[in-house]
């Protein structure tokens, strides 16, 4: 089941056979009351920036400051909005987490927009109980309408946010950003991740390359923070190493440009006159089923492609028609543990969410928080339904978000002194988190967290292969990354005729009469010279 919705324009109604067509008559008949599951009073607002859409409409070509509106559901970003209102709804029926204190929420769409993402952030560090942000010379006693933020997912949206949030000194916890260049404390104070930074992603994928000997690569990554940090980060890591960059090219941010074919179409080919037998590909979902769907559609050979979690758990990009003949996939994804309850919860929010006096005490709720001025954001949630979204939920990975919130919980918990039985009725500011999240280490369902010197949370990773059987996909487990790794390669079966790996290294031997001569700074490269007249090489392969 593709994870992309074609979503109901918000100011057009949709006949209900497209809505059969787009989300599957069930849905459509019966419209829920999802997105009013969005917002909920309590005595502390945690404010949740997600990707429920896509694909802006009219981005460029806005002649007005309205809102952003999407015109795709991207269904990843509902089910890890659904896990951060599963996690407040469990810690407000927990009896030793915050008792008698009610956590409440307000959520809104990114788009995977910048522009969109900065509209509820200003909301949220406008002054509670107001829409208006205060200018002062002090802010110890300032009370923002949120406690603390959960999100955004991508590392471009937190490189803005986090500069607002910041400067309120309000938590911001992502769970999905891994930029190394949000492991600046001085720049971001109150930014915190539930994800391991791009660092320890790059270490793990340059141990995976030396224990096959893969020394002659290339690297493609998405034209936004994170393709780019990755490969900046990817390269200063390899340093003057022996590993060599055969090409290093960037997918086109926009891919609706007429100009973006024909820059997928110029890496393919720069991809093939390297020879590579290796590619590394740092980018987000949408912009890696481009490229991916180019080298298709242009018949490159076979490959080893090096992924990582951004889209190898994708299901469009595993269902790209013949994707199977672009060669052996790779790579890393965070480690996370299923979240217990999580999926019978969402089954049981389907459910209710049909029936009308839930919906009816839901939109009451809804009405408290007082924030209508930027509508519901998620409209086209109420057209979807539990069968859409299965597959997806199946390995969508929750833990990340549902960590998120728990340290906001554990850090709230003792900014009020609470014991196990009672919270005092304290008023407090969101600075006074900090303290608690940069020290005190917490326990969610068994398991220790705690966030290093850098404010992230280094679970590791699990190296997965793409292994195909009678057209089905699983995504198998065949070794992780905890500072160093560990492989175990009789379980990868690769492209070749006899399954096991290839080479790709830019060592050669040279002829008789003939010396090396490098090129560029790496040892691994170079070309093989005919000797000057009148003189010989006294040893084989001498440089």
């Amino acid at each position: 089941m593709n994870e992309i919705f074609s979503a109901p324009n918000r100011e057009i109604m949709i006949p209900e056979l497209l809505l059969c067509m787009s989300f599957g008559c069930a849905a459509a008949l019966k419209p829920s009351c999802l997105s009013a599951q969005f917002r909920r009073p309590g005595d502390y607002i945690i404010g949740g920036l997600f990707p429920f859409g896509m694909d802006t409409i009219n981005l460029t070509a806005r002649t007005e400051p309205t809102l952003i509106v999407c015109e795709r559901l991207f269904v990843d970003g509902l089910i890890w909005a659904l896990g951060m209102k599963f996690a407040i709804d469990e810690i407000n029926n927990s009896t030793s987490l915050l008792p008698g204190v009610e956590l409440g929420y307000d959520i809104y769409d990114t788009c995977f927009e910048p522009l969109a993402a900065l509209q509820p952030s200003l909301l949220f560090v406008t002054q509670n109980g107001t829409t208006d942000i205060g200018i002062a010379c002090d802010y110890s006693d300032y009370q923002p309408r949120v406690t603390a933020v959960i999100g955004p997912h991508k590392s471009d949206l937190c490189l803005l946010t986090a500069k607002l949030f910041s400067f309120f000194l309000i938590p911001q916890v992502s769970y999905g950003a891994s930029s190394e260049k949000l492991s600046n404390k001085e720049l971001y104070p109150s930014f915190y991740r539930t994800v391991p930074s791009d660092k320890n992603l790059v270490e793990a994928v340059v141990l995976l390359l030396n224990e096959f000997g893969w020394n002659w690569i290339a690297t493609i990554g998405s034209d936004d923070e994170y393709g780019r940090g990755a490969q900046e980060l990817f390269l200063s890591t390899i340093g003057n190493g022996s590993i060599c960059i055969a090409y290093e090219g960037l997918i086109p941010s926009d891919l609706t440009d007429p100009k973006a074919e024909k820059q997928l179409e110029e890496t393919i080919q720069n991809i093939n006159k390297t020879n590579v037998n290796i590619i590394i590909l740092f980018a987000f979902q949408q912009p890696a089923q481009a490229l991916l769907e180019q080298s298709i559609k242009m018949g490159l050979s076979k490959k080893v492609w090096i992924g990582t979690e951004a889209w190898l758990l994708s299901d469009i990009a595993a269902s790209i028609p013949n994707i199977q003949s672009i060669g052996t996939v790779l790579g890393f994804i965070m480690k996370a543990s299923t979240v217990p309850g999580f999926q019978k919860y969402v089954a049981n929010l389907f459910s209710s969410v049909q029936q009308d006096e839930f919906c009816q005490k839901s939109r009451e709720f809804y009405c408290h928080v007082s924030s209508d001025m930027l509508g519901t954001q998620c409209k086209q949630c109420d057209h979807i339904s539990l069968h859409d979204i299965s597959s997806i939920l199946s390995h969508s990975q929750i833990q990340p978000v549902y960590i998120a919130v728990y340290s906001v919980a554990y850090a709230l918990h003792r900014v009020l002194g609470c014991t196990h039985q009672v919270c005092p009725k304290a008023s407090i500011r969101s600075w006074q988190l900090l303290h608690f999240m940069n020290t005190v280490p917490f326990t969610v369902n068994g398991q220790s967290f705690r966030f290093d010197e850098s404010h992230g949370t280094n679970t590791g990773y699990k190296l997965i292969f793409w292994h195909w059987e009678n057209g089905s996909l699983t995504r198998l487990p065949v070794g992780d990354y905890q500072e160093s790794l560990y492989l175990n390669k009789s379980l990868i079966q690769f492209h070749t005729t006899d399954q096991k790996e290839p080479t790709s290294e830019c060592f050669r031997e040279c002829e008789p009469g003939q010396i090396r001569q490098i090129k560029g700074f790496h040892f691994c490269c170079y070309d093989c010279t005919d000797c000057p007249e009148n003189t010989f090489c006294s040893s084989k392969g001498e440089v």
